[in-house]
């Protein structure tokens, strides 16, 4: 009897606990709650999924302004190119390899089908690796490249890891810092000079305090076309050797003499083309000026700058993004940016000189300023400063006879290729401004036309007008939270009146 009655509560509770659960899930309340924890379910597991799925495939996306990750859009094209077939030895142990560098490297790999690396550990491949340090003074070899053409070993060209780098002193800690990557620059350089047979050679003037970084910056945009330089001093010199594919002159900081005008003039009469960079110095050159008006070129010498905000960094700043006009040199720039800093102001003659001919290639905007005082470069006016349109890039022509024209190409910011100014010439175009123009003079063509500058891994900075401060600060705090609420509280309306 007692049994019986425990069975019967027990089937009472169990009828009831089923009668709830029936209830439940015909309560909307509860089926509502319910469908929402299955999809959350489900979405974290395809969340989880898709997350396993691409780490396994070691799916990844530069989003970086420079392509700090992957190789650039230049060295994709280059490498279209390539037919040889080639082998990268990375040498490294296994406990020190620099896992970002490597990666880069494997970027050749992975884009080109005649591009193979090989990752080798040089304490158990000794010999391979004195094939290609037997003729550097390399001692460590760790993160090193050798890049090998595979059909012949003896074509080769070997990238120590202090190469593939930049670093800077870190004045604090007073130990190197790595601020940058030329690991794309450098073997694209490489892989371009075993395949080519280009050959050219520049003298840069000295003699004339030129800016020795900026002067070295150049020299390693060269160096990695395969191009050589050797410096002249013109004023020790009769004339430029024959051997001279252009003539440099950079950023001169003082004038030069007659006799050395003259040398120059004899050289671009052959038909040869002169590179022209200067900048603001605080002083004049007449001479230097006078070879320029022969050229259809007046050098005002004082700075300029551009008040349209959408050609400057900031309201004073000298730092502009001029106009680029079309052009040969200009042609694969895709709306891309140049940035000059602390220009002087070109403008053409009224009257040209006979046979000569002149085409800008960098101008700033109509409202661009010629500041003769720069302690008013914070206030600058029509009453300090004289308004109007300057060229600061220009290509200049002369027609010697025939079958000879003279060129010379000017620019009037040497800041604009040095990299120790606040430019980043990895993120404009300023490095592929000078090589293109190198190439349009020398008349080179085809993929040997490659130089990649080196990547920095500091943050650009982005500036802006206070007017522009202003207006998105009213956007972010007062319009676009006026339009949440407004929205919020006809939502609320609405669900009231239902």
């Amino acid at each position: 009897m007692k049994n019986n009655s425990n069975n019967e509560v027990k089937t009472s509770i169990f009828e009831r606990f089923r009668s709830y659960i029936n209830r439940s899930f015909h309560d909307k309340r509860v089926g509502n709650g319910l469908y929402v924890s299955i999809v959350c379910v489900l979405f974290v597991a395809v969340v989880v999924f898709l997350n396993m799925i691409v780490t396994k495939a070691d799916i990844t996306a530069d989003l970086t302004a420079n392509s700090q990750y992957t190789i650039t859009k230049d060295s994709l094209k280059f490498l279209k190119g390539v037919k040889e077939d080639i082998v990268i030895y990375y040498f490294t142990e296994a406990d020190t390899i620099d896992e970002s560098t490597y990666k880069l490297v494997k970027e050749f790999d992975e884009n080109s089908k005649h591009i193979e690396v090989i990752k080798k550990d040089p304490v158990q491949y000794p010999t391979l690796l004195a094939k290609f340090t037997e003729t550097t003074a390399e001692t460590s070899v760790d993160n090193s490249v050798a890049v090998v053409m595979k059909d012949d070993e003896k074509k080769f060209k070997y990238i120590p890891y202090a190469s593939l780098i930049v670093s800077e002193m870190d004045y604090q800690t007073y130990q190197q810092r790595i601020t940058g990557s030329d690991v794309e620059g450098q073997i694209t350089s490489a892989i371009n000079s075993l395949t080519t047979n280009i050959s050219k050679k520049f003298y840069m003037v000295t003699g004339h305090n030129e800016a020795e970084a900026f002067a070295t910056e150049i020299e390693e945009l060269f160096t990695k076309q395969n191009f050589t330089t050797e410096p002249i001093t013109l004023l020790t010199s009769k004339s430029v050797p024959n051997d001279c594919d252009m003539l440099v002159i950079l950023s001169p900081q003082s004038d030069y003499l007659e006799d050395e005008i003259k040398i120059v003039e004899d050289y671009l009469n052959k038909g040869k083309p002169v590179l022209l960079i200067t900048g603001y110095i605080n002083d004049t050159l007449p001479n230097l000026n006078k070879l320029l008006k022969k050229y259809g070129l007046k050098n005002n010498e004082h700075l300029v700058v551009d008040k349209d905000s959408s050609r400057s960094a900031a309201k004073g700043s000298t730092l502009m993004y001029p106009i680029v006009e079309e052009h040969e040199i200009t042609s694969d720039f895709d709306n891309a940016y140049v940035a000059v800093d602390v220009a002087t102001g070109f403008e053409r003659l009224e009257t040209m000189p006979e046979g000569v001919t002149v085409t800008p290639l960098l101008k700033t905007s109509d409202r661009g300023y010629l500041v003769k005082d720069v302690q008013s470069l914070g206030n600058v006016n029509s009453s300090n400063s004289k308004k109007g349109q300057y060229i600061l890039g220009a290509v200049a022509t002369k027609a010697i006879d025939s079958e000879k024209t003279a060129t010379l190409i000017a620019y009037s910011a040497s800041s604009t290729f040095d990299v120790n100014s606040q430019i980043e010439t990895a993120v404009y175009m300023n490095a592929d401004l000078i090589m293109n123009s190198i190439y349009y003079a020398c008349d080179i063509e085809g993929s040997a036309t490659i130089s990649i500058p080196a990547k920095t891994f500091e943050s650009v900075r982005l500036t802006m007008e206070g007017a522009d401060v202003i207006l998105w600060i009213m956007v972010t705090l007062i319009i676009v939270p006026v339009i949440i609420l407004v929205c919020g509280f006809v939502i609320w309306i609405r669900r009231r009146r239902k």
